[in-house]
């Protein structure tokens, strides 16, 4: 049976928010042949931004120093103890503080994302950042379609559907209440830096699941040294999912046509494919 509640869907994105997916043709075509969506884990992003999934850096750093109280809370012994007793108590500070930090990537690099771009309009700087060598797609679709395309098939785990927020992370000024921008709770799966805003992404994202932060099994267990981060996928269907498949304005004819032929084999309409006219220019016809 169908579940009733697939995606959740941010309040401030309306329906006819157009959305684009910038990919390479491999990617595109397991998408259209899966016919699911791949959400990579945030680890995955970390040598494109570092940053990911952290807190802005006064917040972090409370978090930091609290986290550093914790992993200090083990046995204290006087100085004048048996050299085992001294030896005992640095290994379970040191083993804590490991665990600990190990414990902070592992919550931070677990949650998996789909990303996407939010405008009416082509983007120039996306086709080069996804280039694929000059051999970008792009599928164009809107909120309500990929809601749609979500809610017509099974999925074992809700999909949450959000825009970025872009944030100053140096300034040690910001309050709680920017923080949370009146929400309830901040989810740093949403946060990033300002130099970052001109990706415009809108966020697709499995809600992580909870856990008691403070166990002791979970922080000072050996949990999260045999956790294994791993990607996600949420099954679509595609032909309600893709208004129009664009291939980058940096190809050859030929590309353009070996394109439409894939498409029509996964029965996607080739009228709906056609190539970027972004490097098109005004045809002047002087009589």
């Amino acid at each position: 049976m169908k579940s009733l509640i697939k995606i959740r869907i941010d309040p401030d994105l309306p329906d006819d928010t157009v959305l684009w997916r910038y990919m390479s043709l491999d990617k595109f075509i397991n998408l259209i042949d899966t016919k699911q969506l791949f959400l990579s884990p945030i680890s995955y992003f970390k040598n494109s931004d570092p940053l990911e999934g952290h807190l802005p850096k006064k917040f972090h750093n409370e978090i930091e120093s609290h986290l550093q109280l914790m992993s200090q809370s083990g046995p204290k012994f006087p100085e004048d103890a048996p050299k085992e007793m001294l030896e005992f108590e640095k290994e379970y500070t040191e083993t804590s503080s490991r665990r600990l930090k190990l414990m902070r990537e592992k919550i931070r690099g677990r949650q998996s994302i789909c990303c996407w771009y939010e405008s009416k309009f082509e983007s120039e700087a996306m086709w080069k950042l996804y280039g694929d060598n000059g051999k970008s797609i792009a599928i164009k679709t809107t909120v309500a379609s990929l809601k749609k395309s979500i809610e017509s098939r099974d999925n074992e785990k809700l999909a949450i559907l959000a825009r970025m927020r872009y944030l100053d992370f140096n300034d040690l000024d910001m309050t709680k209440e920017e923080l949370l921008a009146k929400n309830e709770r901040v989810s740093t799966i949403l946060l990033k830096r300002k130099e970052y805003e001109h990706e415009r992404e809108v966020r697709l994202y499995h809600e992580p699941d909870t856990f008691d932060l403070y166990s002791p099994t979970l922080m000072f267990g050996d949990y999260w040294e045999k956790y294994i981060i791993k990607s996600h996928t949420i099954n679509v269907d595609t032909s309600e999912l893709i208004h129009s498949v664009v291939v980058s304005p940096y190809v050859s004819a030929p590309y353009l046509s070996s394109v439409k032929s894939i498409c029509s084999k996964y029965e996607l309409y080739e009228s709906n494919v056609y190539q970027s006219k972004l490097l098109e220019n005004y045809d002047i016809d002087f009589k």
